[in-house]
């Protein structure tokens, strides 16, 4: 995985921490999700904790990989 140092510059640590989780989230195989409060959701946000859905979705991805 090889992220755009361009745009982590101007992002807090909050930001590029949940920018790689998300990211690190589709090399697992999820898709975006639209929870207010989702690592996978898209958008420059400051969410650094993994919501219930979150959750969810990697443990789908778990069992079917």
């Amino acid at each position: 995985m090889k992220l755009n140092d361009y745009h982590f510059k101007n992002m807090t640590r909050d930001q590029r921490t949940k920018t790689v989780t998300h990211e690190f989230g589709h090399a697992l195989g999820l898709d975006h999700t639209y929870e207010k409060y989702d690592v996978m959701q898209q958008g420059m946000l400051s969410i650094t904790s993994l919501s219930y859905t979150d959750k969810k979705s990697y443990d789908e991805a778990y069992r079917r990989y």
